[in-house]
């Protein structure tokens, strides 16, 4: 991106984050739920039912076409599923779909024709043909139901609330296993269909929204009109979905980039509010559309087109070209477009890597204010995720086998969102070439387009690519759990010779150690700095270095690259008394807490360049520092009590 242009987004970025927002998002950390519907909450919904899914793999699912009415006064549903699929296995005997049983199944044909199921309360609907099917047979299934969909409040499922502006809306959430709730359906990631028809019919003053391309607009009696949505992508089953309110539509195209442009189609309320208020944030999801395509690889959709419907959703749901969204947000936005290529292009094959979705979208965030604002907020946000991680212990991105019926901990925002976009971040740093780090993410995404992957499938391309060994990277921090806690000791002689002393432990038992490079940085008394990489091999490692300047201070990973927390920086042979700073990240007062009292000790704060902003004196074991007048970002506490000086960073959101 040249620099003329990205001054342009800079500015542009600056402009609409605070004018129609009143508030940086730089160095703050959103929740994962303000950016995606599935993190943890009081309302969650465990999977009723354990389904056996190789069940599943006897038929391969090519076609579905959901032809439904609804209205926005309730979760009233009624209409036809039709699938069309062939056999796999040499021979299938009996079917199995999955739908709740709250809905009523009016009658279920095959081929054409009637036949006897058997729909059970555990949301299992089973039959069996009349003569056993053979391996590639194809065949067509409609199911006729209706009732109320039961979402228990639950915000799964299909959906209609109260949007506060003068309208109804109603929206579906599938992910990760509630699809069987609205519609029936094979829950299976690995079987894609190869296109999908939603054709919803409704009274004539709303509008739906839904994947792929609106065909056809159909008046029908009684002041009804059916919506035709059809989209000829490969589609998994948690992403299809549809929105339905008086909706009003502000749509555009990005700039032509590559040749093309890709269409952009935002359904929100009719009131104007939402337009008036967050018109530029809107606009800005062109740019965001396309620097996404200069870091991916071209839209995945560019036939059909990019969305966003407005709903009552929490955060949002990367439903494939039309994304369900609450609002505009920064984040929210970003992270739910970068999911086209991460999550929809390319999805998960088991949710035991659903890293693949969450950890590369929330990764999205970090590239958006890398290249919209700049490093330093970028950073800013790394450290605070980081900060985030290291609250626990222990915990894998690797989502265990006996957890998959648990969506909390499938879609654990420190670990599937903010550990697997750390992760990444540090693969990023390992290959130390971004070039090469967007080229595997762009051939991960042309090696397994419209299918689905596995982390090891990441993994293959990465070590291909880069013709490295990343088997124990993946190891102690994918499969892995905790981070390593270091201590830092330095000293410099009077001939300027600098030994620095690294003591690593880990927070965790289960991985009692982390083999790894990072990065050191050395300010000096004359203003200058340095950086140099540091390769801990084993737990304790010393370095020796030649200098010809004096060292003022240290600052380990001063880039936030790697996964550590640094529990204490000491200069000379004696060290201060510990001291803990809480809470941290921090608004607006933090305390220091000492472990010895009484002693004299000048407190100086830096920002993240290193220049003092504030100085102040402190004699107790207890020190209260007001940062509210700070803005959001890094920062660093320099405690000197006149024989020794210890570093600490502090993250103020």
């Amino acid at each position: 991106m040249n620099s003329g242009i990205k001054t342009f987004l800079f500015l542009y970025f600056l402009i609409s984050i605070f004018l129609f927002l009143g508030r940086s998002v730089y160095a703050q950390l959103p929740d994962p739920h303000d950016f995606c519907s599935h993190t943890k909450s009081i309302k969650s919904k465990q999977r009723q039912a354990s389904f056996h899914y190789q069940e599943h793999d006897a038929f391969d699912v090519h076609f579905y076409y959901l032809n439904l009415w609804a209205e926005t006064n309730d979760v009233f549903l009624k209409g036809f599923v039709e699938i069309q699929g062939s056999v796999q296995d040499d021979v299938l005997d009996t079917i199995y779909l999955e739908l709740d049983y709250s809905l009523h199944i009016d009658s279920l044909l095959f081929n054409k024709k009637n036949i006897s199921f058997t729909h059970s309360q555990n949301g299992i609907l089973f039959f069996s043909p009349s003569q056993a099917l053979i391996k590639d047979e194809p065949f067509i299934i409609r199911v006729y139901y209706q009732g109320m969909a039961n979402n228990s409040g639950s915000g799964r499922g299909y959906n209609s609330e109260d949007s506060h502006h003068n309208t109804r809306v109603n929206w579906t959430l599938s992910e990760p296993f509630y699809s069987k709730d609205w519609w029936p359906c094979k829950q299976d990631l690995q079987d894609k269909a190869d296109s999908v028809w939603i054709f919803i019919s409704t009274s004539s003053k709303n509008k739906v929204g839904s994947n792929g391309l609106l065909t056809a607009t159909i008046p029908l009696d009684h002041d009804k009109v059916r919506y035709e949505w059809k989209s000829h992508y490969p589609i998994d089953y948690y992403l299809i979905s549809f929105s339905l309110a008086e909706y009003m539509e502000y749509s555009f195209f990005t700039p032509e980039q590559y040749g093309r442009k890709v269409w952009i189609q935002n359904y929100m309320y009719p009131d104007s509010a939402m337009y008036k208020s967050q018109k530029a944030l809107i606009d800005c999801t062109k740019i965001e559309m396309n620097l996404l395509r200069e870091k991916y690889g071209e839209y995945p959709f560019i036939e059909e087109k990019y969305g966003h419907c407005i709903s009552r959703i929490g955060g949002g749901m990367e439903h494939q070209t039309m994304t369900t969204q609450a609002n505009f947000s920064f984040h929210l936005s970003i992270h739910e477009m970068g999911h086209s290529w991460f999550g929809d292009q390319v999805t998960c094959a088991t949710w035991n890597d659903i890293w693949l979705n969450e950890g590369f979208a929330t990764y999205t965030q970090y590239l958006g204010l890398e290249n919209m604002a700049d490093k330093a907020s970028a950073d800013g946000f790394m450290a605070a995720m980081q900060s985030v991680v290291r609250r626990e212990p222990d915990g894998s991105v690797f989502v265990p086998n006996d957890q998959l019926e648990n969506r909390d901990r499938i879609f654990s925002g420190r670990l599937s969102y903010y550990k697997g976009a750390v992760i990444i971040h540090m693969i990023r740093y390992v290959l130390a070439n971004d070039d090469l780090f967007f080229h595997v993410l762009q051939q991960y995404q042309s090696q397994y387009a419209y299918k689905t992957a596995s982390a090891e499938d990441f993994k293959n391309v990465l070590e291909k690519l880069s013709g490295n060994n990343f088997e124990e990277f993946f190891n102690l921090w994918y499969y892995g759990e905790g981070f390593p806690i270091y201590y830092f000791e330095w000293e410099q002689a009077v001939n300027n010779s600098f030994s620095l002393k690294a003591q690593q432990e880990s927070s965790t038992v289960k991985t009692p150690f982390f083999r790894m490079d990072y990065d050191i940085q050395l300010f000096f008394t004359d203003g200058s700095d340095t950086i140099f990489t540091m390769h801990q091999q084993e737990a304790e490692e010393t370095l020796f270095l030649q200098l010809t300047k004096r060292v003022k201070a240290i600052l380990p990973n001063p880039k936030s690259s790697n996964l550590m927390e640094v529990k204490g920086v000491y200069s000379g042979l004696s060290l201060p008394g510990v001291v803990s700073i809480e809470p941290n990240p921090a608004h607006d007062i933090v305390m220091l807490r000492f472990t010895n009292s009484n002693q004299q000790r000048k407190l100086s704060v830096f920002n993240s360049t290193l220049q003092k902003i504030a100085e102040k004196k402190a004699f107790n074991r207890f020190v209260e520092l007001d940062i509210g007048n700070l803005p959001a970002g890094v920062f660093f506490i320099l405690i000197d009590d006149g024989q020794s000086t210890v570093l600490k960073k502090l993250i103020k959101y």
